[in-house]
């Protein structure tokens, strides 16, 4: 189906032709030039009236050969006299533009109309009609007048505003948030931005026009480039960082001014010198401030190292780091990303102690390099994964700005949201490296911010490199090839000297169930060369986890997945209006109604909400309340085995019970949201169902056998681990009290699962007769074993 797009801009052309219509722009490479509605970026050829009266265009074609075998109608179109109309060619008529050459002909019937032979141009450059003929240009201009811009020329505008500076590949700093931005100054008299206009590209929909605002001689105007509404003034694109065509418009369709921007890198800005004669890369963004004077024509080649981080069992290693001709190279091994004032390189470094080295190449009139970093981690034949992490000390420690140390307005830093760049390296048990990439590290968790040993999150992002993911994969039951982030869990509430594997041993008897769960791998984890004890890696529960899991690929979906913690009032993604309108209906209505209780069921996965009351019943879990659900968009609400740090600690807890059997008008709701249980329990039928599922997860997860079975895989998966976490964390504790606390999770896993159906007697008023119905086969085989 064809895809013409019309933008018509009343402005006049003179040329010399005897067709009204012509053929006045050929863009066949278009990357960044033109955006359709669909924000896709479709080669084009642009039309134009140059005659005094509309034409109808009905029987016209455009088609790559006089033959036109495979062609684009141009039936229903009119073109008004000094008009222009952008015609797309994606391919879905047979036929494309090329960038290696193209011929494009415009025809009536079987007449061709006219021929233009469009040579081999260069990514978004257009073949333009100027006064001379078809030329190249290097500033396209879909859908308005022509201009000729030779290869590497800048655009020179004239007094008023322009841009002076961009920043397109934004890292948050000491905050959640990252986002890119340009900036406009004005360098005439005092003007209205009124109705101004900045695109990517120059045509089509990826454009913002601009507010009311006055800007004076030598006034900035920041604008957000985001779709991220929470910016008071947004673009509503982002900025590619492979390089864009940026362009501002005048709110009579005149060009203002016009960048091709080149590659761009990791929170460096580009933009124009002081004194608004040069463009280059900034040392530092100067977002609402005066740029530097200085500005650099590129960015250094980063160095290369000799050996690559590795788990070496060797006493001591070799490195020599090497870059091109020319280049100064200084390193650092305390995880601060050098500078040029740091060490300077030499000749070969041999390390005797585990180190973290950090390598960048410094050359006269560039920026410095990107780093390479690398751990080598020394006298370890570890048969575990191990997990290296590299970052500048300020960001952990420094009492302002440090992830763990001090505070700010009274609050501990370890509170806030704060995300600093790093490097992470993942070593498999064989020593093999699976991973090293740059990503975004901040603190993980809600009351166990408080503990001494720390949880962290790690976050790829696009400005960090490596495409926004971590590509590979460290769990055995997960199938997955990517992720967007990790959290390395350091045993939540369960603090530095405990089991420290309740949750992932747990969670993984959600597999094969309705429940979603975060798959983990226990590591033992460095930072800046330094032992920082084990650590679980876990999958992280956010939109992009419970998309990935749905096998929901589109971003707006995703970003309209609803996403709760808690009673629902913790709202993660999304909203939560309609789990609370859902739990209102159910304490409102008596759903013993049919239609009242199929409209709950439309609303809810109750086999879902089902086995995860199961298990915080059965496992005893003391911390209920850190509870995840959620809902994809046109989905049932659906629930996450989450936070099992505080499960099969006492084998007499029947908490659970007693907190999702109280009365639905009873008011304490603090542990968790109780009302929608408690209103299905009212339904004969959903009892039954529930008694069921209870019995069958006992049956299926929880024979002591099988239990004891599978805290002893996690023991062992974790004991070689703990001589270093109790060498990081204790000078008090030993490996005999750990295994004795292990001990402890074995004689629970033991005794509880059948004093479970003693509390589900109980607490759900059951006969003697429902007891052997629902929970004989569980106990029969207990019995058995």
């Amino acid at each position: 189906m064809r895809k013409l797009f019309a933008f018509l801009f009343l402005l006049l052309l003179t040329v010399s032709a005897k067709a009204d219509v012509l053929i006045t722009e050929i863009g066949p490479s278009n990357h960044c030039t033109f955006f359709d509605e669909n924000g896709d970026t479709p080669d084009w050829v642009e039309l134009y009236n140059n005659g005094d009266e509309e034409v109808i265009l009905d029987g016209w074609r455009l088609s790559d050969s006089a033959e036109a075998k495979n062609s684009t109608s141009l039936d229903g179109i009119t073109i008004a006299p000094g008009a222009y109309y952008l015609v797309s060619v994606d391919g879905s008529d047979g036929w494309k533009l090329s960038a290696s050459g193209e011929t494009v002909c415009l025809l009536r019937g079987k007449k061709v109309l006219q021929q233009v032979s469009c040579p081999a141009l260069e990514q978004d450059v257009s073949f333009a009609l100027l006064e001379n003929g078809y030329v190249p240009t290097w500033l396209p201009t879909p859908g308005s007048g022509n201009i000729l811009l030779e290869k590497d020329a800048l655009f020179a505008p004239e007094k008023g505003p322009r841009f002076c500076e961009f920043l397109t590949s934004a890292a948050p700093f000491r905050s959640s948030e990252g986002f890119d931005f340009l900036e406009l100054v004005n360098t005439g008299k005092l003007i209205s931005m009124k109705g101004w206009q900045v695109r990517l590209g120059t045509a089509g929909s990826k454009s913002f026009t601009l507010p009311d605002k006055s800007l004076g001689k030598n006034d900035l105007y920041g604008i957000y480039c985001t779709d991220e509404a929470a910016r008071l003034i947004h673009t509503g694109f982002n900025l590619p960082a492979q390089g864009a065509l940026v362009s501002l418009w005048r709110p009579d369709g005149t060009l203002a001014d016009f960048i091709r921007l080149p590659l761009q890198y990791s929170n460096i800005a580009y933009g124009l010198s002081r004194d608004l004669s040069q463009w280059g890369y900034l040392t530092e963004a100067t977002f609402g401030h005066r740029n530097p004077t200085a500005v650099y024509t590129g960015r250094a080649p980063s160095p290369s190292l000799s050996l690559p981080g590795g788990v070496y069992p060797d006493d001591s290693v070799t490195v020599e780091i090497t870059a091109p001709d020319g280049a100064e190279i200084r390193y650092t091994t305390n995880g601060d990303m050098p500078s040029s004032k740091s060490k300077l390189y030499t000749g070969p470094i041999t390390f005797t102690k585990t180190t973290a080295l950090r390598a960048c190449a410094f050359m006269p009139g560039m920026l410095g390099s990107q780093d390479v970093s690398a751990t080598y981690v020394l006298k370890l034949d570890a048969g575990f994964p191990v997990i290296c992490l590299i970052i500048d000390d300020q960001y952990l420690h420094d009492k302002k700005i440090g992830l763990i140390s001090g505070k700010t307005e009274g609050v501990n830093n370890y509170n806030y949201d704060w995300e600093y760049p790093a490097n992470f390296e993942y070593f498999d048990e064989n020593g093999h490296s699976l991973l090293n990439q740059a990503c975004g590290f901040s603190i993980q968790g809600d009351s166990s911010r408080g503990q001494k040993q720390k949880g962290f999150k790690l976050i790829a992002r696009k400005a960090y490199g490596a495409g926004g993911t971590f590509d590979f994969n460290p769990f055995g039951d997960r199938s997955f090839t990517s992720y967007k982030s990790f959290n390395l869990r350091a045993a939540g509430s369960e603090g530095p000297i405990n089991v420290r594997f309740r949750d992932a041993c747990l969670s993984t008897l959600a597999n094969g169930t309705h429940l979603l769960y975060s798959a983990a791998q226990p590591a033992l984890v460095y930072m800046n060369g330094e032992v920082y004890g084990h650590y679980n890696l876990r999958e992280r529960i956010n939109k992009f986890f419970i998309a990935q899991h749905e096998g929901i690929t589109d971003k707006d979906v995703i970003d309209r997945i609803d996403l709760l913690s808690e009673t629902g009032g913790w709202v993660r993604n999304g909203s939560s209006a309609d789990y609370f309108a859902l739990s209102r209906y159910m304490k409102q209505n008596d759903l013993n109604d049919p239609e009242k209780l199929e409209y709950v069921l439309s609303q809810m996965d109750v086999d879902s909400f089902f086995e995860y009351i199961a298990f915080m019943m059965i496992t005893g879990n003391k911390d209920m309340s850190n509870a995840r659900f959620y809902r994809v968009p046109g989905g049932k609400w659906k629930w996450v085995l989450y936070d099992m740090d505080r499960s099969m600690e006492d084998v007499d807890n029947a908490a659970a019970f007693w907190v999702y059997t109280l009365d639905i008008n009873h008011e304490l709701q603090l542990l968790t949201d109780h009302v929608p249980f408690a209103a299905l329990m009212k339904v004969p039928a959903m009892r039954e169902k529930f008694l069921s599922t209870l019995g069958n997860i006992l049956l299926t997860r929880f024979l002591p056998e099988d239990l004891i079975a599978l805290i002893d895989c996690w023991h062992d998966k974790t004991a070689d681990i703990m001589p270093y976490q109790l060498q990081r964390w204790t000078k008090k504790e030993t490996m005999h009290y750990w295994e004795s606390l292990v001990d402890k999770m074995r004689s629970c896993a033991k005794k509880r699962p059948e004093l479970v159906v003693e509390y589900a007697k109980k607490y759900f008023r059951m006969t003697d007769e429902e007891v052997q119905l629902y929970f004989g086969g569980f106990l029969e085989a207990v019995k058995d074993s």
